[in-house]
């Protein structure tokens, strides 16, 4: 196996988990997790163009989009101590409730996203010229541009996050802030859960801990704080992405066990910790890259 890791080099790597027809493999050094192999392009392609089914918008769009909304209000609540207005970009916009709260909270707001329904939805909300409708190249802003960036549930998606960081980096202005939550591999739902994480997903090809998101971030930003994410979720929606992602003997389980609890109690909106981890950072001013 010809492995070598995209944030330290080292190409020492133990496998600790797999999944389909997949293996998760750790470094040695840095402990970053990643897919092995990764999939095919045509088949992420095809993941995204189909991503926000799981969201069953068709039928409860306006509880998804409610809990979405407060999920980001209460992100926004750790981010504004440290900056409250400005130019805002959330890469990976979904279908634009971040960029909603952002806007009622004073920010001029941008988004990056790749499903097509999502960069329909947000160009009907925003406009044409606010939302980037491909993967965030260089060429898409102006150098120092942002006084906030975000990347909520991204960055485990990203295939080459070195370069990805950087181009992150180089829109973002001379102290500006990167907030950041993604799945964290120390987190006790991911040592109970083992292989049935709910985070282990064909478009999902790195997974990192503290250890490696500083490898990642280090020196170029500094570190402002790393805290458990959580996130507003009704046991309808986590049973509905238990059935769509998973399909494992313990999430058909889990499902059957969600199903049974009465209609009344699933529809509540409730402060959950599912395993991820909430990163913000300040742009570095000595250390360009």
């Amino acid at each position: 196996m010809n492995l070598s890791c995209c944030l330290c080099g080292d190409s020492k790597h133990d496998r600790v988990d797999s999944f389909k027809l997949y293996a998760i493999m750790r470094c040695r050094s840095c402990e970053l997790q990643v897919l092995y192999p990764f999939p095919e392009e045509s088949q992420l392609v095809k993941i995204y163009s189909e991503y926000y089914n799981a969201w069953d918008l068709n039928n409860s769009g306006m509880d998804v989009s409610m809990m979405k909304r407060e999920t980001f209000r209460s992100y926004l609540k750790r981010v504004t101590p440290y900056i409250s207005s400005g130019t805002y970009l959330d890469i990976g916009c979904a279908t634009g409730e971040s960029l909603a709260v952002a806007k009622e909270n004073g920010f001029d707001v941008y988004g990056v996203e790749v499903s097509p329904h999502g960069i329909q939805q947000c160009r009907k909300k925003f406009g044409e010229g606010k939302i980037i409708g491909e993967a965030l190249k260089n060429t898409h802003f102006h150098a120092e541009f942002f006084d906030l960036i975000t990347l909520s549930d991204v960055l485990e998606h990203i295939t080459e996050p070195g370069v990805f960081i950087g181009t992150v980096y180089n829109i973002l202005k001379p102290g500006g802030f990167l907030m950041i939550v993604t799945p964290d591999t120390s987190s006790w739902i991911k040592k109970l859960m083992g292989k049935h994480w709910l985070h282990y997903k064909e478009e999902h090809i790195y997974y990192y801990n503290k250890q490696s998101i500083m490898k990642l971030l280090l020196p170029e930003f500094q570190i402002t704080f790393i805290e458990k994410a959580y996130k507003i979720l009704s046991l309808n929606y986590i049973a509905d992405i238990l059935s769509a992602y998973t399909h494992n003997s313990l999430s058909r389980k889990s499902v059957y066990f969600l199903k049974i609890i009465p209609a009344i109690i699933r529809k509540y909106h409730l402060r959950m910790y599912i395993g991820e981890m909430f990163i913000l950072c300040r742009k570095s001013t000595s250390s360009p890259l």
